[in-house]
This record gives structure tokens, sequence and C-alpha cells, in this order.
């Protein structure tokens, strides 16, 4: 009997072991196929480069930003008072960008409008560097809040992108300034929310989630190929309202203008 179960004990060893050299045999194959696999693979860099593909808008910013201007109208209007008809002083600001390079630009007719047809007021337009410049009103139309003025210097103009071009959650920026010009030349950015938004003048607009304040009014709202496709105008302010602003699509600008002057001169 102790013979029998030393010869299974022995046979027992013998086919763990058969087993175990199986499995090292196999893991060692696999090994070897996996060294092949990886030799055939491209070499790896020593260390990990990160590359910045955020938005490109800081690659484009070089390219417009001497297109974009701030406004600032001072005039003398006609106000009822108390105490009866009275001369009040006042100023507003806001933004625009050149079309042509001859000193047209383009705003929005609200931001100018306590200077059209008032020979008690001065338009001042800030350049890129600082520099001012007067302008004059080349042509405004209040139905639309469009206004094309006109400087007497030789500038940058930026390009109109095409409107069929837009999309739905295409990212957009805009630039300006709001609140005045100690925030001068300030850049938001969002997406467009939405195509042919009518806020009850007719006027098509796009709707965007990139920041627009009041002093954005006049100023451009760029596609990612630094093309302008829109003239920012307003947004829809209030406590339960979040990023919803409205920019006046540039196929209306550009209609707007056709009658006093050509882009393609």
């Amino acid at each position: 009997m102790k013979k029998i179960l030393v010869v299974l004990l022995f046979f027992s060893l013998a086919w763990t072991v058969f087993l175990q050299e199986e499995r090292i045999n196999t893991l060692e194959s696999t090994l070897t196929q996996l060294q092949s696999t990886l030799a055939q693979l491209p070499s790896m860099p020593s260390m990990i480069t990160i590359v910045d593909e955020q938005d490109g808008v800081s690659t484009i910013l070089p390219n417009v930003l001497e297109g974009v201007v701030g406004i600032r109208v001072d005039a003398t209007v006609r106000q009822q008072t108390w105490f009866g008809e009275r001369d009040v002083q006042t100023s507003g600001s806001g933004s625009g960008f050149f079309i042509r390079s001859d000193g047209y630009l383009i705003t929005n007719a609200h931001v100018v409008e306590n200077a059209f047809q008032n020979n008690r007021s001065l338009i001042t337009v800030v350049m890129f560097d600082g520099a001012s410049h007067e302008a004059v009103i080349a042509k405004y139309d209040r139905n639309i809040d469009l206004a094309l003025l006109k400087i007497g210097a030789s500038v940058s103009p930026l390009e109109f992108g095409s409107t069929g071009d837009m999309l739905l959650g295409q990212d957009v920026f805009a630039i300006g300034y709001p609140l005045g010009f100690d925030l001068s030349l300030s850049i938001t950015k969002g997406i467009i929310s939405g195509l042919n938004r009518n806020l009850g003048n007719g006027v098509p607009l796009v709707q965007t989630d990139a920041a627009i304040n009041p002093g954005n009014s006049g100023g451009p709202l760029f596609n990612m190929k630094g093309q302008v496709i829109g003239v920012n105008s307003s947004k829809i302010a209030s406590e339960i309202v979040e990023g919803i602003g409205f920019a006046i699509m540039g196929e209306v600008v550009l209609e707007f203008i056709s009658d006093v002057i050509d882009l393609e001169t």
C-alpha cells in the first residue's frame, strides 16, 4: 500500500512540475512576442511635450487688435428737467472696428446717438496705440442700430467672414471696451448659441454666450479665422438670465454700407 502511495505521490509531483514548466514556457513566449512588438513601435520621447491647443485666440489677436477701437461721444443735448428745458452735457462710450484702410469704421447707432445731427458734439475714436482721432458720421440707421463713421487716418481694417460658414456651437470671441476705457480691448470667448435671432425689429442676430457688456456695443464678434461675423449690440440683463448676448449679423452690416462704400476698393 505504501509503495502505491509513493508512486502516486511521485507522479503527482512530476505532473505538477510539468505543468509549471509549460506555464513558464508560455509566459516566456508571450514576453518574447511583446518585446518584438515593442521593438517595432516608434521610439517615445524622453519627456512629455504638452502642446497648447486651447482655442487659438492668442494666435489670432496680433492680426486683429489694431482694427478694434474705443469710441467716446461728448455732446450737449437739450433735455426737459424739473426746471424746464436745459442744455445737458452728456458723455458715453462704446466700441467699433475699421472696415477699410482709409478710416471707415462701424459701430452701433445707439453709441453715437447723441451726436447724430447734433453740431454740439464730438466723437473721438481711440486707437490701439492710444492715439485719438475725431470722427464724423457717414451713415446712421437707428432701426438696425448701425452707424458708419470716418476718421482722417490710414488704418488696419478687419475682414468679414461668410455668413454661410457660421454653425451652432462654433467658437467665437469678442473684443471691446466694456465699461469704458479702463478695460480697453477686453477679450471674451464663447460659442454661437443661436442664429437668425430676432428681438422684434426684424434684424437677424447671432446669439452668443461670449460676455457682452455695456461698452462692448459696436465691437466685433469674430470667428476662429479672425474674421468678423457680427457687431456686438445687446444682451439680456436679468437676475435669472446669464450668457445671452447678441450681435448684428455681418450680412446686415455689408448691406448697410453698400450704398456708401465698396470694401473691394
